[in-house]
């Protein structure tokens, strides 16, 4: 059943679909001239069902565009940029954090949850793991957590 809004002939096709939230980018928008996402290639962003509820209430799906103006013209490259520092400063956070940092973040809590580093690089549109390895020191709980499991016992298929 599709509980959302599906775009399919734009460039950026929408497909919040309760089963299989998703993101399709065919196109994008860099320096005010839109064309082939960076790597030239298609992609699909799965999303979590609480960010569709938050795309959803912002009724970002007012123009071709994710994310735009309320008369439907896209976001200048400076005004994506100040989004995620001007929230902060609103909430009043004391650390500087920005878009880029937000996809460091998203990257980090995936791998400090056992997410395969394979699955993370697909997610980050990476074309080798080498960008990923960066994501991978970064929880001693983590490294603590993985050692522990040689304290149970072994099953014995293996």
């Amino acid at each position: 059943m599709n509980h959302g809004i599906c775009k399919d002939r734009d460039p950026l096709s929408i497909r919040l679909v309760v089963e299989r939230p998703r993101i399709t980018v065919r196109r994008s928008m860099w320096n005010g001239k839109e064309g082939s996402p960076k790597n030239g290639k298609l992609r699909v962003v799965p999303l979590t069902r609480e960010t569709v509820i938050a795309l959803r209430a912002l009724q970002h799906l007012r123009g071709r565009y994710v994310f735009c103006h309320e008369d439907g013209r896209p976001f200048t490259h400076s005004e994506v940029k100040d989004v995620v520092p001007n929230a902060c400063r609103g909430a009043g956070l004391a650390k500087r954090l920005t878009t880029h940092g937000l996809r460091h973040t998203y990257a980090s809590h995936l791998v400090m949850r056992s997410t395969p580093v394979t699955t993370v690089r697909e997610l980050l549109g990476h074309a080798d793991l080498t960008m990923v390895a960066r994501y991978t020191h970064l929880s001693p709980d983590v490294a603590h957590a993985a050692v522990q499991v040689l304290d149970a016992p072994a099953s014995r298929g293996n």
